[in-house]
């Protein structure tokens, strides 16, 4: 085989979907179980490219890799990669960024609309006997008019904003990365952070983690926010500060959380979430469907193949290493 490529945590089933993609360009692809650093800067010494899930690729393992051309995450995400260092080293970076937008979006709205609706509550309660629940789940309050505020406002945010509005809700938005005129366009009112906490009856998150958004919402956005507002999050655990928020649902700050994302995966089962009847939990799979999953991972192990094919991927994350490949003699195609 001319090129090896490295798919870490394990795999994916097999890795059908992948070889029919890297076979074409006399790839040979191997799954291995690496999820540290160090694992993977002691043993991938010959990678071509790496398709990774949550593996973290820094400088380590960009100094031990040599002949590595690609990193793929599997995913929307690239908290797992250091980009600085992947283009000291002229790695390219990609990712599948708009791969499970309906599947999230919709995932957020279901929660959403569980919480409002109490519907965890209620059958919990049918299932222990009760058909008097509703007497237990009050207040139940009419959905419409009520406000949404979505926290990220890229391409799940705004479809998120825009079957919001369908069902009846008011959509608010935060996003500093986005101007207004944008945000009226999909539906919603650009306002600032507390602005946006103080009132939402729901707060979605739907931004990425990077060093400025962990934590991002902690014990004192939980102050701001509503007694009767709930916490929505289908985007990374680490977004929300794990502690303040048991600490906010126990004092009653808020009314409750549902979450597909925790800051530990999967969660300590102790963890005190798990045991509260104002929470729901969902395992991570807001992203899914059949036909999103065939897609993440025809996509991810094309961009590799695109990349040790001479050109550069088709969702480069690091723009800045065109300029250090030329330094490096080693520009690849821009088609």
């Amino acid at each position: 085989m001319a090129f090896k490529v490295y798919m870490t945590d394990g795999g994916l089933e097999g890795g059908e979907i992948e070889r029919s993609v890297l076979d074409a360009i006399d790839a040979e692809l191997v799954m291995v179980p690496y999820r540290s650093e160090r694992e993977v800067a002691d043993n991938l010494a010959d990678a071509d490219g790496l398709l990774v899930i949550y593996a973290h690729t820094g400088q380590l393992a960009f100094s031990h890799l040599p002949r590595l051309r690609v990193v793929v995450r599997i995913g929307i995400g690239l908290d797992p990669i250091d980009l600085e260092a992947a283009t000291a080293h002229g790695v390219c970076v990609a990712n599948v960024p708009d791969y499970c937008v309906p599947e999230v979006s919709n995932h957020a709205l279901a929660l959403i609309l569980a919480c409002g609706r109490k519907v965890v509550q209620l059958d919990r309660a049918v299932h222990g006997a009760s058909w008097q629940a509703v007497a237990t789940a009050r207040p139940l309050v009419r959905l419409e008019g009520q406000t949404v505020g979505i926290v990220g406002f890229g391409r799940i945010g705004q479809r998120l904003s825009r079957l919001c509005r369908g069902v009846g809700f008011s959509v608010v938005a935060n996003d500093p990365y986005l101007d207004a005129e944008t945000a009226r366009h999909a539906g919603a009112e650009l306002l600032a952070l507390p602005a946006l906490l103080a009132s939402s009856d729901y707060v979605s998150i739907n931004c990425p983690l990077t060093p400025e958004t962990r934590h991002l919402i902690g014990r004192a956005e939980f102050a701001q926010m509503k007694p009767t507002a709930y916490l929505i999050n289908t985007a990374r655990g680490a977004v929300v500060d794990e502690t303040a928020l048991i600490g906010a649902l126990r004092e009653g700050q808020i009314a409750g959380a549902a979450l597909d994302v925790l800051e530990t995966e999967p969660p300590d089962p102790g963890n005190p979430l798990l045991a509260m009847p104002n929470v729901i939990v969902t395992p991570h799979s807001a992203f899914y469907s059949e036909q999103a999953y065939r897609e993440l991972r025809f996509r991810s192990a094309s961009e590799v193949a695109r990349v040790l094919g001479g050109r550069y991927p088709r969702t480069l994350a690091n723009p800045a290493v065109k300029e250090r490949l030329r330094e490096l003699g080693r520009a690849l195609a821009e088609e």
